[in-house]
């Protein structure tokens, strides 16, 4: 079985923004450990006359065109109207993310 040490774990959880607990640390390491391990033996698996699959249920969605209903559209001027700011007809908004 693969083993993720409390290092591996601890860089995990701050690559995902998480602070564990020690008694979190030590079930992640042996819940993931075993997670990879079950995907190892995955690996393993000889697929080579299955054909692959992308979904086996048969049912497939059902969709209608788009038609646009000209008696529930806004000009673009309507639509700017109650913009705070707008550049080329698009709206302009605070950055919200930095680099």
């Amino acid at each position: 079985m693969i083993h993720l040490t409390k290092s591996d774990i601890l860089h995990l959880a701050k690559l995902s923004g998480l602070t564990l607990t020690e008694k979190e640390v030590k079930e992640l390491s042996y819940d993931l450990s075993s997670v990879i391990t079950f995907f190892e033996e995955l690996k393993e698996t000889n697929t080579k006359n299955i054909l692959p699959t992308s979904q086996t249920t048969g049912l497939e969605n059902i969709t209608r065109a788009d038609k646009i209903d000209t008696n529930q559209t806004l000009s673009l001027e309507d639509v700017m109207y109650n913009a705070n700011d707008n550049k080329n007809n698009l709206f302009k908004v605070p950055i919200i993310l930095k680099k």
